[in-house]
Protein backbone atom coordinates (compact mmCIF):
# COMPACT_ATOMS: atom_id res chain seq x y z
CA UNK A 1 0.00 0.00 0.00
CA UNK A 2 1.34 3.43 -0.95
CA UNK A 3 2.53 5.70 1.82
CA UNK A 4 1.15 9.18 2.25
CA UNK A 5 3.51 11.77 0.72
CA UNK A 6 5.80 13.46 3.21
CA UNK A 7 8.90 15.62 3.34
CA UNK A 8 11.95 13.37 3.21
CA UNK A 9 14.23 15.75 5.02
CA UNK A 10 14.59 16.77 8.62
CA UNK A 11 13.32 20.31 9.09
CA UNK A 12 15.32 22.28 11.62
CA UNK A 13 14.59 25.88 10.62
CA UNK A 14 11.39 27.81 11.30
CA UNK A 15 9.76 30.57 9.29
CA UNK A 16 7.66 33.26 10.97
CA UNK A 17 4.73 34.34 8.81
CA UNK A 18 4.83 37.78 10.43
CA UNK A 19 8.18 38.38 8.73
CA UNK A 20 7.13 37.35 5.23
CA UNK A 21 6.97 40.83 3.70
CA UNK A 22 10.38 40.77 2.03
CA UNK A 23 10.48 37.05 1.24
CA UNK A 24 9.55 35.59 -2.15
CA UNK A 25 10.11 31.89 -1.46
CA UNK A 26 10.98 29.50 1.34
CA UNK A 27 11.63 25.78 1.34
CA UNK A 28 12.24 22.96 3.82
CA UNK A 29 11.15 24.89 6.90
CA UNK A 30 8.61 24.51 9.68
CA UNK A 31 5.94 27.19 9.83
CA UNK A 32 4.79 27.76 13.43
CA UNK A 33 1.19 28.71 14.06
CA UNK A 34 0.22 32.34 14.47
CA UNK A 35 -2.85 33.99 15.93
CA UNK A 36 -3.74 37.59 15.14
CA UNK A 37 -4.89 39.73 18.05
CA UNK A 38 -7.67 41.48 16.11
CA UNK A 39 -8.75 43.22 12.93
CA UNK A 40 -5.87 45.70 13.10
CA UNK A 41 -3.38 42.89 13.54
CA UNK A 42 -4.24 40.83 10.46
CA UNK A 43 -1.21 38.89 9.28
CA UNK A 44 -0.78 39.31 5.52
CA UNK A 45 1.44 37.03 3.46
CA UNK A 46 1.79 38.08 -0.17
CA UNK A 47 3.41 36.45 -3.21
CA UNK A 48 5.36 33.86 -1.24
CA UNK A 49 6.13 30.41 -2.63
CA UNK A 50 6.31 27.63 -0.03
CA UNK A 51 8.03 24.42 -1.14
CA UNK A 52 8.32 21.33 1.04
CA UNK A 53 7.26 23.23 4.15
CA UNK A 54 5.45 21.85 7.17
CA UNK A 55 2.37 23.53 8.63
CA UNK A 56 1.45 20.35 10.50
CA UNK A 57 -0.20 20.38 13.93
CA UNK A 58 -0.29 24.19 14.04
CA UNK A 59 -3.10 26.72 14.53
CA UNK A 60 -3.39 29.72 12.23
CA UNK A 61 -5.93 32.43 12.95
CA UNK A 62 -6.51 35.69 11.13
CA UNK A 63 -3.93 35.09 8.38
CA UNK A 64 -4.44 36.39 4.84
CA UNK A 65 -2.54 34.66 2.04
CA UNK A 66 -2.46 36.58 -1.23
CA UNK A 67 -1.18 34.96 -4.46
CA UNK A 68 0.82 32.39 -2.52
CA UNK A 69 1.86 29.00 -3.84
CA UNK A 70 2.31 25.82 -1.82
CA UNK A 71 4.24 22.94 -3.39
CA UNK A 72 4.52 19.55 -1.68
CA UNK A 73 3.72 21.04 1.71
CA UNK A 74 2.35 19.13 4.69
CA UNK A 75 -0.71 20.47 6.57
CA UNK A 76 -1.54 17.35 8.61
CA UNK A 77 -3.63 18.20 11.66
CA UNK A 78 -3.38 21.95 11.10
CA UNK A 79 -6.30 24.26 11.95
CA UNK A 80 -7.09 27.42 9.99
CA UNK A 81 -9.47 29.87 11.67
CA UNK A 82 -10.77 33.01 9.95
CA UNK A 83 -8.04 32.80 7.32
CA UNK A 84 -8.32 33.99 3.72
CA UNK A 85 -6.63 32.45 0.68
CA UNK A 86 -6.87 34.82 -2.28
CA UNK A 87 -5.60 33.52 -5.64
CA UNK A 88 -3.54 30.84 -3.93
CA UNK A 89 -2.50 27.46 -5.31
CA UNK A 90 -1.82 24.25 -3.36
CA UNK A 91 -0.01 21.65 -5.47
CA UNK A 92 0.47 18.05 -4.35
CA UNK A 93 0.21 19.05 -0.70
CA UNK A 94 -1.11 16.79 2.07
CA UNK A 95 -4.15 17.83 4.13
CA UNK A 96 -4.68 14.85 6.44
CA UNK A 97 -7.29 15.87 9.03
CA UNK A 98 -6.77 19.57 8.37
CA UNK A 99 -9.65 21.78 9.50
CA UNK A 100 -10.97 25.07 8.09
CA UNK A 101 -13.32 27.34 10.02
CA UNK A 102 -14.73 30.65 8.74
CA UNK A 103 -12.15 30.74 5.94
CA UNK A 104 -12.29 32.09 2.41
CA UNK A 105 -10.86 29.33 0.21
CA UNK A 106 -11.75 28.28 -3.31
CA UNK A 107 -11.74 24.46 -3.70
CA UNK A 108 -10.25 24.97 -7.17
CA UNK A 109 -7.06 26.13 -5.44
CA UNK A 110 -6.07 22.51 -4.83
CA UNK A 111 -4.19 20.68 -7.57
CA UNK A 112 -3.46 16.97 -7.33
CA UNK A 113 -2.20 14.21 -9.57
CA UNK A 114 -5.79 13.00 -9.64
CA UNK A 115 -5.31 9.32 -10.44
CA UNK A 116 -2.57 8.90 -7.82
CA UNK A 117 -4.73 10.44 -5.10
CA UNK A 118 -7.90 8.66 -6.21
CA UNK A 119 -6.09 5.33 -6.26
CA UNK A 120 -4.04 5.61 -3.07
CA UNK A 121 -5.28 8.42 -0.82
CA UNK A 122 -8.97 8.91 -1.61
CA UNK A 123 -9.86 8.96 2.10
CA UNK A 124 -7.45 11.84 2.78
CA UNK A 125 -8.88 14.09 0.10
CA UNK A 126 -12.44 13.06 0.94
CA UNK A 127 -11.75 14.51 4.41
CA UNK A 128 -10.25 17.65 2.86
CA UNK A 129 -13.18 18.40 0.58
CA UNK A 130 -15.72 17.58 3.28
CA UNK A 131 -14.03 20.20 5.49
CA UNK A 132 -14.10 22.67 2.62
CA UNK A 133 -17.78 21.92 2.00
CA UNK A 134 -18.72 22.53 5.65
CA UNK A 135 -16.65 25.71 5.76
CA UNK A 136 -18.22 27.08 2.56
CA UNK A 137 -21.74 26.22 3.73
CA UNK A 138 -21.21 27.99 7.05
CA UNK A 139 -19.87 31.01 5.19
CA UNK A 140 -22.78 30.94 2.69
CA UNK A 141 -20.35 30.51 -0.20
CA UNK A 142 -22.69 28.38 -2.32
CA UNK A 143 -20.46 28.07 -5.40
CA UNK A 144 -17.51 26.95 -3.30
CA UNK A 145 -19.76 24.52 -1.42
CA UNK A 146 -20.95 22.98 -4.68
CA UNK A 147 -17.40 22.52 -5.95
CA UNK A 148 -16.23 21.00 -2.68
CA UNK A 149 -19.24 18.68 -2.47
CA UNK A 150 -18.68 17.31 -5.98
CA UNK A 151 -15.00 16.68 -5.23
CA UNK A 152 -15.91 15.04 -1.92
CA UNK A 153 -18.32 12.68 -3.69
CA UNK A 154 -15.69 11.90 -6.33
CA UNK A 155 -13.06 10.86 -3.78
CA UNK A 156 -15.67 9.08 -1.65
CA UNK A 157 -16.68 7.05 -4.69
CA UNK A 158 -13.13 5.86 -5.27
CA UNK A 159 -12.75 5.16 -1.58
CA UNK A 160 -15.56 2.60 -2.04
CA UNK A 161 -13.59 0.70 -4.64
CA UNK A 162 -9.99 1.17 -3.47
CA UNK A 163 -10.53 1.38 0.30
CA UNK A 164 -10.49 -1.43 2.83
CA UNK A 165 -14.12 -2.35 2.19
CA UNK A 166 -14.32 -2.65 -1.55
CA UNK A 167 -17.88 -2.21 -2.72
CA UNK A 168 -18.30 -2.18 -6.50
CA UNK A 169 -22.08 -1.71 -6.24
CA UNK A 170 -21.68 1.53 -4.26
CA UNK A 171 -19.03 2.72 -6.71
CA UNK A 172 -21.34 2.15 -9.69
CA UNK A 173 -24.29 3.76 -7.91
CA UNK A 174 -22.28 6.88 -7.07
CA UNK A 175 -20.82 6.98 -10.59
CA UNK A 176 -24.34 6.97 -12.06
CA UNK A 177 -25.33 9.72 -9.62
CA UNK A 178 -22.37 11.79 -10.79
CA UNK A 179 -22.63 11.22 -14.53
CA UNK A 180 -26.41 11.32 -14.77
CA UNK A 181 -27.24 13.97 -12.19
CA UNK A 182 -24.00 15.89 -11.68
CA UNK A 183 -23.93 14.86 -8.01
CA UNK A 184 -27.24 16.61 -7.50
CA UNK A 185 -26.03 19.87 -9.04
CA UNK A 186 -26.02 19.05 -12.75
CA UNK A 187 -28.99 20.70 -14.43
CA UNK A 188 -27.28 20.24 -17.81
CA UNK A 189 -26.50 16.59 -17.00
CA UNK A 190 -30.17 16.02 -16.23
CA UNK A 191 -31.30 17.69 -19.46
CA UNK A 192 -28.88 15.60 -21.53
CA UNK A 193 -30.06 12.36 -19.91
CA UNK A 194 -33.68 13.44 -20.43
CA UNK A 195 -33.05 14.07 -24.13
CA UNK A 196 -31.36 10.67 -24.46
CA UNK A 197 -34.27 8.93 -22.74
CA UNK A 198 -36.82 10.59 -25.03
CA UNK A 199 -34.77 9.79 -28.14
CA UNK A 200 -34.25 6.17 -27.10
CA UNK A 201 -37.96 5.68 -26.44
CA UNK A 202 -38.81 7.25 -29.79
CA UNK A 203 -36.37 4.88 -31.52
CA UNK A 204 -37.91 1.85 -29.76
CA UNK A 205 -41.42 2.94 -30.76
CA UNK A 206 -40.75 3.32 -34.49
CA UNK A 207 -43.48 1.35 -36.26
CA UNK A 208 -45.32 0.76 -32.99
CA UNK A 209 -47.47 3.91 -32.88
CA UNK A 210 -50.93 4.13 -34.45
CA UNK A 211 -51.61 6.75 -37.13
CA UNK A 212 -47.93 7.58 -37.61
CA UNK A 213 -47.29 6.00 -40.98
CA UNK A 214 -45.58 9.04 -42.46
CA UNK A 215 -41.99 8.59 -43.57
CA UNK A 216 -39.04 10.95 -43.60
CA UNK A 217 -38.94 14.07 -41.43
CA UNK A 218 -42.69 14.04 -40.78
CA UNK A 219 -42.57 10.49 -39.44
CA UNK A 220 -39.60 11.26 -37.19
CA UNK A 221 -41.34 14.34 -35.81
CA UNK A 222 -44.49 12.37 -35.11
CA UNK A 223 -42.59 9.73 -33.14
CA UNK A 224 -40.63 12.38 -31.20
CA UNK A 225 -43.87 14.21 -30.50
CA UNK A 226 -45.41 11.01 -29.13
CA UNK A 227 -42.29 10.39 -27.04
CA UNK A 228 -42.33 13.89 -25.53
CA UNK A 229 -46.06 13.71 -24.80
CA UNK A 230 -45.55 10.36 -23.10
CA UNK A 231 -42.54 11.58 -21.12
CA UNK A 232 -44.39 14.61 -19.80
CA UNK A 233 -47.38 12.36 -19.02
CA UNK A 234 -49.66 14.83 -20.84
CA UNK A 235 -51.16 12.09 -23.01
CA UNK A 236 -53.16 14.07 -25.61
CA UNK A 237 -54.31 10.83 -27.18
CA UNK A 238 -53.84 11.87 -30.83
CA UNK A 239 -51.15 9.16 -31.09
CA UNK A 240 -51.48 5.81 -29.34
CA UNK A 241 -49.25 2.74 -29.11
CA UNK A 242 -50.12 -0.37 -31.06
CA UNK A 243 -52.26 -2.79 -29.05
CA UNK A 244 -49.62 -5.49 -28.68
CA UNK A 245 -47.89 -6.51 -25.48
CA UNK A 246 -44.46 -5.17 -26.44
CA UNK A 247 -45.66 -1.70 -27.46
CA UNK A 248 -47.92 -1.34 -24.44
CA UNK A 249 -45.28 -2.70 -22.06
CA UNK A 250 -42.56 -0.34 -23.31
CA UNK A 251 -44.93 2.63 -23.09
CA UNK A 252 -46.06 1.79 -19.55
CA UNK A 253 -42.47 1.30 -18.41
CA UNK A 254 -41.46 4.61 -19.97
CA UNK A 255 -44.35 6.42 -18.29
CA UNK A 256 -43.34 5.09 -14.87
CA UNK A 257 -39.70 5.96 -15.53
CA UNK A 258 -40.64 9.49 -16.64
CA UNK A 259 -42.57 10.12 -13.41
CA UNK A 260 -39.60 9.02 -11.27
CA UNK A 261 -37.08 10.91 -13.37
CA UNK A 262 -39.23 14.06 -13.40
CA UNK A 263 -39.33 14.08 -9.59
CA UNK A 264 -35.54 13.68 -9.42
CA UNK A 265 -34.89 16.46 -11.95
CA UNK A 266 -37.30 18.76 -10.13
CA UNK A 267 -35.35 18.21 -6.91
CA UNK A 268 -32.12 19.03 -8.77
CA UNK A 269 -33.50 22.29 -10.14
CA UNK A 270 -34.89 23.31 -6.78
CA UNK A 271 -31.53 22.55 -5.13
CA UNK A 272 -29.75 24.83 -7.59
CA UNK A 273 -32.23 27.72 -7.72
CA UNK A 274 -33.79 27.83 -4.26
CA UNK A 275 -31.28 28.50 -1.47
Amino acid sequence: MAKLPRIYKRLTEEFDLRKARDISSVSFVKVPGVVSSGVRDVIKVKNVTFANCSFAQQVFKGVEFHSCKFYNCVFNGAAFLECNFHDCVMVESVFYKTSFTACYLNPDSFIFDQWKWLRNFANVNAWLYWELFKNAKNMHQEKFAMKADRKFLLYKRYEHIFGRKRDVALFLRDAAFDWGLGCGYGVINSLVVTALMISMFAFMMVGRVQDSDETGVAGVLNILYYSVVSFTTVGYGDYLPMKDYLSLGVTIGFLLLSVIWGAIVTAIVVKRIVR
